[in-house]
């Protein structure tokens, strides 16, 4: 229950991170990355700061299938923030937001780059947290009779 909850929140945090770009540009060809990197940050940092709360903190299989994804979630998060970083390079932010004015172009243009390093970044860290989080986690629970 506390979990589907999570979810909800996590869903209409990203919805109303990604509503501003949605609203004013048009095609976007990073808004996948841009989603599953706002989803990956929000998740994967719940999971390190409330992972005792989780209802599988304790199921084997998860923190497995939890390590295995996140090296792709590595993996995938650098090769997309590099793609961004290099269009924006070569092009700017101008193809998503021409049809704008001017003002309003800017703003976006900035709010959009802000957004997309912010997650993108977040993204790789948590990912690279995560697992560190679970090995302790798994660490604590082995040794709790003893230590």
């Amino acid at each position: 229950m506390a979990e589907g909850l999570w979810w909800i929140m996590t869903l209409i945090i990203a919805t109303l991170v990604m509503l501003p770009i949605i609203l004013h540009t048009r095609d976007f060809r990073f808004l996948t990355s841009n989603i599953l990197f706002v989803l990956v940050a929000v998740t994967w940092t719940r999971y390190i700061f409330l992972w005792s709360t989780h209802p599988l903190a304790r199921s084997r299989p998860f923190r497995y299938v939890l390590l295995v994804i996140c090296i792709p979630a590595i993996i995938y998060s650098v090769g997309a923030l590099n793609d961004f970083q290099i269009f924006i390079d070569d092009y700017g932010l101008t193809p998503f937001t021409d049809h704008l004015r001017l003002d309003r172009q800017r703003s976006i243009a900035k709010y959009i780059k802000n957004e997309y390093i912010f997650f993108g970044v977040a993204s790789v860290i948590s990912s690279l947290a995560l697992p560190v989080r679970l090995l302790i986690s798994k660490w604590r629970q082995r040794n709790s009779t003893r230590v």
